[in-house]
């Protein structure tokens, strides 16, 4: 992983924080994501993670996990 950031409604964007993370799969992570400030009128879901990943063969992308919503454009 080498980047991460909340994607919701409830809160205003901010840039991805950089990240230099391995992951084994099948594990639960906590990975601290900086949020911008409250929009106190909008709901906070649907929420996601926008993580930058480099897959095998170093292709990256953006991706939500797939247990949440994949509203992130």
């Amino acid at each position: 992983m080498t980047a991460v950031a909340l994607d919701s409604p409830g809160f205003t964007a901010v840039p991805p924080t950089t990240v230099t993370a391995e992951f084994p799969p099948g594990r639960v992570i906590d990975l601290p994501t900086p949020y911008g400030t409250p929009v106190c009128d909008a709901r906070p879901q649907p929420a996601a993670a926008r993580l930058t990943v480099v897959r095998a063969g170093g292709v990256r992308s953006r991706c939500a996990p797939r247990w949440l919503p994949t509203h992130c454009s």
